[in-house]
């Protein structure tokens, strides 16, 4: 995963040498790996993070530890949070 995210910097820093704005997609691609790697690494969930975002490493947790590869444990600070409700 960080070969992945170098790789993915390495992109997106080439688009602004090259005076281009990067993807939108790329720069969305790189904070999750980031988050991500910064989670597997500490085993700390990231406080602000996006509700998509805590579904998507849920998921990439969910795989690792049905492998065994980490603690089921640290999947519950992923857990998606309750929608707030406004009021009207």
């Amino acid at each position: 995963m960080e070969r992945e995210l170098r790789d993915a910097e390495l992109i997106c820093g080439k688009a602004s040498v090259e005076r281009r704005q990067p993807p939108r997609e790329c720069r969305a691609y790189v904070t999750f790996l980031r988050r991500a790697c910064d989670w597997l690494r500490t085993g700390a969930t990231p406080r602000h993070t996006r509700r998509e975002t805590r579904e998507l490493m849920h998921a990439l947790g969910s795989a690792l530890a049905q492998r065994g590869q980490i603690e089921p444990i640290l999947l519950k600070g992923l857990e998606p949070r309750p929608l707030r409700r406004r009021n009207r």
